[in-house]
């Protein structure tokens, strides 16, 4: 990634770190490679990321906003999905640290969505009748304000990327209907 944002002149002034894997397993059953393997893509990778994009002589300070697309998991526990949540919990301990040693240059926080009724949930392991109740009953899976839609955390996303939030910096925002208010 360093060599192609130095050859081609690329400057990124905003950053979106939106990746996660989330094998359902109960701990007991998960090998050190499979935890490694979560915190890898969930965690490493962002601060990977962002290492090169701080790097002066790489992005030239263009960086201005990052935002880290957590979970509501880091907050909520979930049977079998422990890796997943520490992950998650790692990203918005991270966003924390981040941004007092970025400050004042780069803001960084992080969105926790709930689940979203995507494919995703089937991928990540629920099983089509379930994820199809939650898409018709969302209120059944504690959500107070109905079934999500992508756009309710995509605006968030452009509203904390842009000069609008130039204030906000070091906060997770939780974006998940109300299920985490029970």
């Amino acid at each position: 990634m360093r060599t192609y944002l130095e050859e081609n002149e690329i400057r990124v002034k905003g950053f979106v770190h939106c990746a996660g894997v989330s094998p359902i397993s109960p701990l007991r059953l998960m090998d050190a490679a499979a935890i490694r393997d979560v915190l890898a893509v969930n965690v490493c990778s962002c601060l990977e990321i962002l290492r090169v994009l701080t790097a002066r002589r790489v992005n030239h300070s263009a960086l201005k906003s990052v935002v880290l697309i957590s979970s509501i998991a880091s907050v909520r526990g979930t049977s079998g999905m422990s890796a997943y949540c520490a992950s998650k919990g790692a990203l918005d301990a991270a966003a924390r640290a981040l941004a007092v040693e970025m400050a004042p240059h780069v803001r960084i926080n992080t969105v926790r969505p709930g689940a979203l009724p995507t494919e995703i949930l089937e991928k990540a392991g629920v099983s089509p009748e379930i994820a199809q109740d939650f898409r018709e009953h969302p209120e059944a899976h504690g959500s107070l304000l109905g079934c999500a839609r992508l756009s309710d955390v995509t605006a968030l996303i452009r509203y904390l990327l842009s000069e609008e939030a130039r204030f906000i910096t070091g906060q997770c925002f939780t974006v998940d209907g109300g299920v985490t208010a029970h």
